[in-house]
């Protein structure tokens, strides 16, 4: 008689777990689904409201607009140099 309680016992706390996972799974897969779509409604508010002037994409420093060549080409060396200088940095500490 208690063998057979215990076994009805497991066989009905594995199927609750069962049930349990599979509403984990369930409420999991909402949740990513209903996270997603958010995100989507998001960037597609921000792609719409954007305020698109061209002013705006311009470069803006310090207060001032920029005047001549905004990007200038630095030699090798400097960047040798630099590395360089992180490695015996590094090597210190």
């Amino acid at each position: 008689m208690g063998y057979w309680l215990v076994r009805e016992l497991s066989l009905y706390i594995e199927q609750l777990f069962f049930e349990l996972r599979v509403v984990f799974l369930v409420f999991l897969f909402w949740i990513i689904i209903i996270s997603s779509l958010v995100g989507l409604i998001l960037l597609i508010l921000q792609m719409i409201l954007t305020i698109r002037a061209p002013s705006v994409r311009r470069s803006f420093e310090c207060g001032f607009e920029r005047v001549g060549v905004v990007h200038t080409n630095y030699r090798m060396y400097f960047f040798l140099l630099l590395l360089v200088f992180i490695i015996f940095d590094i090597e210190i500490v």
